[in-house]
């Protein structure tokens, strides 16, 4: 995308781009957050949220030196192809303490379940393969790509690469007293558990933390953990969690910067749930971008495969502090859009809903919208701040 930036702006928010195959466009964001109810309709908050122009990382525990994705940025709101359901937040359970727990959401025809394990180490069976330990209690949990399947060999790294070979991973930020190499991070997920390579892969993982996080419909399974040939990969554990991917994780990296493997000996999981198509697999790898829409969404699979349109019912099972059920209607709040362009005239244009955020442990929703109008050429920042911008919400 070209345009300039910093990494946040007010809504709405105005900017001017080309996107690989496209036209030039200007494009607007409007964002608005709202109280999720104890009951009923969801009220708008006062304080307007911001729009993030730039994807946003944190540090993550799970590796030194290695970041997290958090927000992507909102200017892609203008080209998704369908609504990102994203959630931030906690399983909770009001039971006391679990050993494990069923979490979900739901959002119109938008379904996700995450199963939730106590914390558990992976250890040998008596037949001497690997199986998890018993599970620790909780009453909450972090719903976070950490507690996923994933992450980043650093031994089969120094194994494979002793010498300094060039940091090749933007993803990680560089350390002055660490030789520069590869890196080998599960294409999946690379903040999670488990991930290990090479022969020696079940033996290193012995005493480690398992994954708490599990997609119910492919549960992990300990003796499957390991990968003992990288580009088998794509037959890997599945990762399960509710936060957004970055356009280096599969599948959304198959639209941006494709990944390789060998050819899968099962139908990957990514294609059941929208977020592939089979015939996306049969692509040669590329650096390149493949310039499909489908490079834009961020939920994680089986969470941006449909359009929403607001009004949709919402259901949330064990992510709040009070509730084990919560129950209410997304905001049918459209906004209406128009730019008046010195010259040209007032010109309508017609709004989507990019992206659905929950945040239950803030009993936060967010929605923001994306629309956008094709022009001649990039306009730069001090054409469009002659721009009249007018975003009106229904209440």
């Amino acid at each position: 995308m070209t345009t300039s930036s910093t990494s946040s702006a007010p809504s709405p928010h105005l900017f001017s781009y080309r996107l690989p195959g496209g036209p030039y466009q200007i494009g607007l964001v409007a964002k608005r957050a709202y109280r999720i109810p104890q009951r009923g309709a969801a009220e708008p908050l006062a304080d307007v949220p911001i729009v993030w122009t730039e994807p946003d990382w944190i540090e993550s525990h799970a590796v030194p030196g290695t970041r997290r994705f958090l927000h992507d940025s909102d200017k892609f709101a203008t080209a998704k192809p369908a609504t990102d359901v994203l959630l931030l937040g906690t399983a909770h359970s009001r039971r006391g303490n679990v050993r494990a727990l069923d979490t979900a959401i739901e959002v119109g025809p938008v379904r996700k379940t995450v199963h939730v394990e106590g914390d558990r180490t992976i250890e040998r069976a008596p037949d001497g393969g690997l199986r998890f330990g018993p599970a620790e209690g909780f009453e909450t949990l972090p719903l976070t790509w950490e507690r996923a399947y994933g992450g980043r060999d650093l031994d089969e790294e120094q194994r494979r690469w002793p010498r300094p070979r060039g940091k090749i991973d933007p993803r990680v930020r560089p350390d002055p007293n660490e030789p520069p190499h590869g890196t080998l991070t599960y294409p999946r997920n690379y903040v999670g558990r488990g991930y290990r390579l090479g022969p020696d892969a079940e033996a290193r993982l012995v005493g480690t933390l398992a994954p708490n996080l599990e997609d119910p419909a492919h549960p992990l399974d300990a003796r499957r953990l390991a990968i003992p040939e990288l580009m088998d990969w794509i037959d890997g554990p599945i990762p399960a969690c509710y936060a957004p991917i970055d356009y280096f994780t599969f599948p959304r990296a198959m639209f941006v910067l494709r990944p390789d493997f060998n050819p899968p000996r099962r139908r990957p999981y990514e294609i059941d749930l929208g977020a592939l198509r089979t015939e996306d697999l049969d692509e040669p790898a590329s650096p390149l971008p493949t310039g499909d829409p489908r490079a834009y969404l961020c939920a994680p699979p089986g969470l941006g495969s449909h359009r929403l349109l607001g009004h949709e019912p919402v259901k949330l099972w064990n992510l709040h502090r009070d509730r084990d059920l919560v129950a209410f209607d997304l905001p049918g709040d459209r906004p209406t859009v128009a730019l008046t362009l010195p010259g040209v005239g007032v010109r309508t244009l017609e709004p989507h809903l990019a992206t659905v955020l929950l945040e239950p442990d803030e009993d936060r929703l967010t929605l923001t919208w994306g629309a956008a109008l094709d022009v001649a050429m990039v306009f730069p920042d001090e054409a469009l701040a002659e721009i009249g911008v007018h975003v009106r919400f229904p209440r």
